[in-house]
């Protein structure tokens, strides 16, 4: 039998390369997902500055409705205390008024009984004279 060389160092080669290649595989796999996380990351991005842009455009639209609507608030407001200025006046002037209007009625009712009653007290007395 002749010495065989010892070739149990190509076993460990072969190994270690086969190890490499799983390496390799798995390095390109994170690889891929690393472009595609930068790829997420730079369409999130874009995403976000165009809702930055779009949130400054309509918070100017929001700004620009919110003085309106107090403007008109206040407007209203104004409205709704003159009319209360001049509707209290009123109001006490009627009742007033209905308050008045029976003792008004009396006076007058008691004003024509004691005219008719001077006028007959005057043509009793005119014709004893």
């Amino acid at each position: 039998m002749a010495n065989r060389p010892d070739r149990s160092y190509l076993n460990d080669a072969i190994h270690l390369m086969d190890g490499t290649r799983l390496i390799d595989a798995k390095v390109a796999a994170v690889d891929t997902t690393v472009d595609r996380s930068k790829d997420v990351v730079v369409s999130a991005n874009r995403e976000l500055e165009r809702h930055q842009q779009w949130l400054e455009r309509h918070s100017e639209v929001y700004l620009k409705e919110l003085k309106w609507a107090k403007r008109r608030l206040r407007r209203h407001d104004l409205i709704r205390a003159c009319k209360q200025a001049v509707m209290v006046p009123m109001q006490l002037v009627s009742s007033g008024y209905v308050a008045l209007l029976p003792g008004a009625r009396r006076t007058l009712a008691n004003r024509a009984k004691y005219e008719q009653l001077q006028n007959r007290i005057n043509a009793v007395d005119r014709p004893s004279r």
